[in-house]
């Protein structure tokens, strides 16, 4: 009975890549941004040249780089999947949705089946790195806020706390690790011990053979350094595969660092996947991130 109950949350977190609502994303934002004003519609059709695809990374993987400007804000998004799957796909509204507000976005993976822990951490570590690099080369020069939804936004939230701490070994950019100037969750299962064995095969081993590399894995873990970051946890309170209760408790762990700024917005109502779709609910999530934009450019 275990194994069908793992076997069926696997395939419900598998969700985690499916947006709810205009899956081809939106041409024109139709909601006021404190991010600079375009001086255009930066649409894919129409102005081709600010997309480039298949930016390789590592080996095996690569990103999308969305949108220019002058001195940008860079955003850093990370899909989510269930940590066995999912691809970029189910951001990329959200990516273009940021670039035709004025942020250059980079549209990121890392391995999931492939991959396991520290792996995937560390893909999304060079992911960060090399996406400041090519961010900069279209104009993001600004405040760099990382993003991550459900699997997506656990491993966005070790990338933000302690980076530092799983330095990639098959990065293709050899840049300094920075820590980014803000973290943006959304719908995330950030204490996976509480996913009832889930995720031992991408652990590779259970939590009981080895309790310290399973603390490892956890933001948690890293609330005690004090590392300056500006966190906005963004949860729908209707969510059915993430409970609302993975980000409460983040927040309140986080929060009892003095001087920590973190904030949860919970959406009522909300899904699991709304606040990626912009008929639905990715203005809150834009908003945030223009948010935590505007605190680290007055810094």
């Amino acid at each position: 009975m275990r194994a069908i109950a793992a076997v069926a949350a696997l395939l419900t977190l598998a969700a985690c890549g499916t947006v709810t609502g205009d899956a081809a994303g939106v041409s024109e934002s139709t909601t006021s941004s404190t991010s600079p004003a375009p001086t255009s519609t930066t649409t894919t059709t129409t102005l081709p040249g600010l997309r480039e695809s298949g930016i390789q990374f590592t080996e095996l993987l690569t990103f999308d780089r969305i949108g220019e400007g002058t001195e940008a804000p860079v955003a850093i998004l990370f899909h989510g999947g269930g940590w066995y799957g999912g691809d970029r796909s189910s951001t990329e509204p959200l990516a273009q949705m940021l670039a035709d507000v004025g942020w250059v976005v980079i549209n990121a993976t890392y391995r999931t089946s492939a991959g396991g822990f520290p792996a995937s951490v560390e893909d999304a570590v060079c992911a960060t790195i090399a996406g400041r690099a090519v961010a900069a080369e279209a104009g993001g020069t600004g405040p760099l806020i990382v993003v991550g939804h459900s699997a997506g936004a656990h491993i966005a939230s070790l990338v933000t706390l302690a980076g530092d701490q799983f330095p990639p070994v098959d990065c293709f950019f050899d840049g300094e690790w920075v820590a980014p100037d803000g973290f943006v969750g959304l719908a995330g299962p950030y204490k996976i011990q509480n996913l009832f064995g889930l995720l031992d095969d991408w652990m590779g081993v259970g939590q009981a053979e080895d309790p310290d590399l399973w603390a490892a894995a956890v933001p948690e873990s890293y609330v005690d350094r004090h590392i300056p970051v500006p966190i906005r946890l963004i949860h729908g309170d209707a969510d059915r595969v993430a409970n609302i209760s993975f980000s409460r408790l983040l927040r309140d762990e986080l929060s009892a660092i003095d001087g920590r700024d973190v904030e949860l917005i919970e959406i009522p109502g909300g899904a699991h996947s709304s606040m990626l779709a912009p008929l639905i609910d990715a203005q809150i999530t834009v908003d945030a991130m223009d948010e935590l934009a505007a605190l680290a450019a007055s810094r």
